[in-house]
């Protein structure tokens, strides 16, 4: 999968965008504020995904803009496609998928594929557990794009039990502990699926990197489940029941699919404990890349890959992998400096981007 042309009018600070990309290498340079990452994540908003900045949708247009303006034209295995979007402050937006009418931008899901890295993704070993999570449940949801509509049912019942346990009145949580018991325990066992894979092609992407200097594990660590061959729904019920009491004093929901993690380990000690800075850095890359290869083998299309000045934040060992590792990839690098690998240049000033020849 490849992007070819890319045009952009009032997304933040971007202007008469009008870019033809290479089908291998890509870099956006320029000094930081000009727009770079502007370029990626307007890219990245295009394939259904929301803002990877966490950004609110008024920051999403023009100092004193109110719209927005975007067009993709790429090519998958199969077929050219063109993405357009017009996009509005006060109204819903006008987008289309070849021509055809969507009503949302997440409706562009699993259209235009990619997987993004930034600096903020460097830390995936040693962060939070939500942040995990979420890395978890969008690479599964790309692959199986109906696991996200099904995570988005669950969350919306457990706000609904977590309101109901709020209430100072006693309450019956029945209803949705059978709900919540169901879906999760299917949930779970995509989960188990993708970690399981995720282990294989990560592991084998580390040891390259550590040339075979330590061994990296994935674990899927559930809340709910001590023997991952017993996924049912009714050993879910079961834990539910047992924390009702703890449930209600807490005024939340204690056990479920939303507190699980992943366990990194190195040579058996977990990652986020023990390992150097560098290390965590490393399996965070070998995560990532991991996850762009196993969604090249389920789609039998690779997805681009967007680097948002991560090559900055690795030392030259690290970028050089990464540069001898990505050569199946369309890949779109965004950098305060030019770099002298050999690929389309694009210099990013002011909101406009210019091809080098």
């Amino acid at each position: 999968m490849i992007i070819t042309k890319l045009k952009a009018e009032g997304f933040r600070n971007l202007k008469n965008i009008d870019l033809s990309f290479s089908p291998g290498l890509n870099i956006l340079y320029g000094d930081n504020g000009e727009g770079k990452t502007n370029l990626l994540e307007l890219i990245w908003i295009m394939t259904g995904v929301k803002s990877f900045r966490g950004a609110k949708e008024r920051e999403m247009y023009s100092f004193g803009g109110d719209r927005f303006e975007a067009e993709v034209e790429f090519e998958d295995k199969l077929r050219s496609q063109v993405l357009t979007a017009s996009a509005f402050l006060k109204r819903p937006p006008d987008i289309k998928i070849n021509g055809v009418p969507v009503r949302r931008f997440s409706k562009l899901f699993d259209s235009l594929r990619a997987v993004i890295f930034t600096p903020d993704d460097l830390k995936l070993a040693s962060g939070e557990p939500s942040c995990r999570r979420a890395f978890t449940d969008l690479s599964i949801a790309q692959i199986r794009p109906a696991y996200g509509a099904v995570l988005a049912r669950y969350n919306r019942i457990l706000s609904q039990r977590n309101a109901a346990l709020k209430d100072s009145r006693p309450v019956d949580t029945e209803m949705w502990d059978i709900q919540l018991s169901k879906i999760g325990s299917h949930l779970s066992l995509y989960r188990d699926v993708y970690i399981k894979m995720l282990q294989k092609a990560a592991g084998r992407i580390y040891s390259e990197i550590s040339s075979d200097r330590e061994t990296l594990e994935i674990r899927y660590r559930s809340n709910v489940y001590k023997d991952e061959s017993n996924f049912t729904a009714d050993y879910y019920l079961s834990r539910l029941a047992s924390h009702a009491s703890d449930d209600r004093r807490a005024g939340t929901t204690l056990v479920g699919i939303h507190r699980d993690d992943l366990l990194f380990t190195l040579d058996g000690k977990p990652v986020r404990e023990y390992a150097s800075q560098g290390q965590q850095r490393s399996v965070s890359l070998a995560v990532k890349l991991a996850a762009a290869k196993i969604l090249t083998v389920e789609h039998e299309d690779p997805p681009i890959v967007l680097l948002d000045d991560v090559l900055s934040e690795l030392d030259g060992k690290r970028r050089k992998y990464i540069s001898e590792n990505l050569s199946g990839f369309q890949t779109i690098i965004t950098s305060c400096e030019e770099i002298t690998a050999k690929g389309q240049k694009f210099h990013v000033k002011d909101g406009e981007a210019h091809p080098l020849r």
